[in-house]
């Protein structure tokens, strides 16, 4: 079986994988909560076999190798931006700025759709998308809080990246945090993630959507669904492009 971890900025996500990639069972807890206990119950009576670990708030990555080490002595797998340079071309990006959950989630839309765009709602909400073998790039809200407190709450954006958060109103992907922020700033104007859905259908002639991410009420969810638009909603999506990359 695959364990992958998938640590957000404020939750450890944990799916354990069959090796047709289904999940078999999964479990979350705060990042401040996180303890062995937690990866031996989800464990309990299942051979693991591998271990990925993809992380958007790099800082937690040492306690939970340690943790599963000692749990399972299995050295896991971490998946890091560079690992994707053979996937994607990504000569325009800051590779080492971009989020692996990120390009997780553009591995999955790739591999499960070849030609879609995602939303993941999180600490950050984030959108991405890619056509074949090119990743659009990335639009960045915050969720229900100020782009202030979406610094203090998050690692990979800086006070530098929105320092100078000024531009016109266009609406496009963006290439590194500034211009991410940026878009993401116009399209919460415009009206968030519906708008965002109903302008790249037509833009970009998209018609496949996924929403991902845990911090997205029932009802956002599903007024979403509810459009004319081909829109499905993956928990896992995000963990299953990390177990692509490394299977």
């Amino acid at each position: 079986m695959y364990l992958v971890i998938d640590i957000g900025n404020s939750f450890v996500k944990a799916y354990i994988f069959n090796w047709k990639k289904q999940v078999i069972k999964t479990d979350l807890t705060r990042n401040d909560l996180l303890n062995d206990i937690f990866f031996v119950k989800l464990t309990r009576s299942i051979e693991i076999n591998k271990i990925i670990i993809g992380a958007s708030a790099p800082s937690m990555i040492d306690k939970v190798v340690k943790i599963l080490k000692k749990i399972t002595n299995i050295v896991p797998h971490i998946v890091t931006p560079k690992k994707f340079e053979s996937i994607f071309d990504l000569s325009r990006f800051e590779i080492d700025k971009i989020g692996v959950d990120i390009l997780g989630f553009s591995l999955f839309l790739k591999r499960k759709f070849n030609k879609a765009i995602g939303i993941s709602f999180g600490t950050a909400n984030f959108a991405t998308g890619v056509d074949n073998n090119k990743m659009y790039g990335a639009i960045i809200w915050p969720n229900k809080c100020s782009i202030e407190e979406l610094v203090k709450k998050t690692e990979l954006i800086s006070c530098e990246a929105i320092s100078n958060l000024v531009g016109d109103d266009s609406l496009d992907f963006g290439y590194d945090t500034q211009t991410a922020l940026m878009y993401g700033n116009n399209f919460v104007k415009k009206g968030g993630a519906p708008f965002l859905i109903e302008y790249f259908s037509k833009q970009l002639s998209v018609n496949k959507f996924c929403l991902t991410g845990n911090n997205i009420s029932n009802k956002e969810k599903d007024k979403i669904l509810r459009t004319n638009l081909d829109v499905c909603y993956i928990p896992e999506a995000v963990s299953l492009g990390y177990l692509f990359l490394c299977s």
